[in-house]
């Protein structure tokens, strides 16, 4: 069976849904994201080259801008390339922005010393694509280049929908089917609706077993608390930073990855 075609779902999807608010809602998935990016960007040879794929509402792009570093940032939703133009009324030649899909880095001819790959690999049904977009990205990168690429686990969207939606496993069992054995959601008749790639480790581990690159590690980026966002959201500070501490202490730990929504691997060219 052909997955389905994701581009024009996804411009749908990300046209009607407020991006620049998911960082609200997914908390604890962004702050565990920024405290790797700290890590990640922290160098001695002042501002790094980065190239954002998938960058959507343009919250990391911000955050990288603010840092100093010079950001090349992708999007194919043309509501989400108009808010990352507006970036540049403030951060100008510091940021540079291209509408386009994965393959738009194709045409590149600069080498990074940071590529993200922020969305596109769970949007990627296509093994082939996936593939050559890990290599195409592995090739890019300057000397000391590494490759943050997230991913969105199975397990992790069973416990969502356990929360969220229950009936689906009876009310669209064959959707349900198709994305606990096959991996992706599919929904044909429903325009505008969320088709993610819902990956097992094991998969992730062999698309990296094709690529040149040496995986530096695997982390949970929202462990501990499952789909239950507002156990984080809700939190006063300074709890809500102790918890974030253990969580980014715990997020490499094996056993998170099973209680995580989305994984992220960091690699660089092996």
């Amino acid at each position: 069976m052909s997955p389905p075609p994701i581009t024009p779902s996804l411009v749908t999807y990300y046209s009607n849904n407020d991006e620049h608010l998911r960082h609200q809602r997914h908390q604890l998935e962004f702050d565990v994201t920024i405290k790797y990016l700290t890590k990640l960007t922290q160098t001695n040879s002042g501002s790094l080259k980065i190239l954002e794929v998938g960058a959507g509402a343009g919250y990391y792009t911000k955050w990288l801008l603010q840092k100093g570093h010079e950001v090349t940032a992708v999007e194919p939703v043309p509501r989400l390339v108009q808010q990352l133009e507006h970036l540049k009324e403030t951060w100008g030649t510091q940021l540079t922005v291209i509408q386009g899909d994965e393959t738009a880095i194709y045409q590149l001819t600069a080498q990074f010393d940071r590529i993200l790959l922020m969305g596109p690999l769970y949007h990627l049904f296509d093994k082939d694509q996936r593939k050559t977009l890990l290599i195409k990205s592995h090739q890019m990168l300057s000397k000391e280049g590494q490759v943050f690429a997230i991913f969105l686990s199975r397990i992790g969207y069973l416990s969502y929908l356990l929360k969220n939606d229950p009936g689906f496993v009876h009310n669209k069992l064959k959707e349900f089917q198709e994305m606990l054995f096959q991996g992706y959601e599919k929904q044909p008749t429903l325009e505008g609706v969320f088709h993610g790639n819902f990956d097992k480790l094991e998969t992730i581990l062999d698309l990296y077993k094709q690529v040149p690159a040496q995986i530096q590690f695997v982390a949970a980026l929202d462990p501990i608390i499952g789909p239950f966002d507002e156990l984080y959201n809700q939190l006063p500070e300074p709890l809500k930073q102790s918890w974030l501490e253990i969580a980014y202490h715990t997020s490499l730990w094996p056993e998170a990855l099973g209680s995580a929504r989305t994984w992220a691997l960091c690699s660089r060219p092996s």
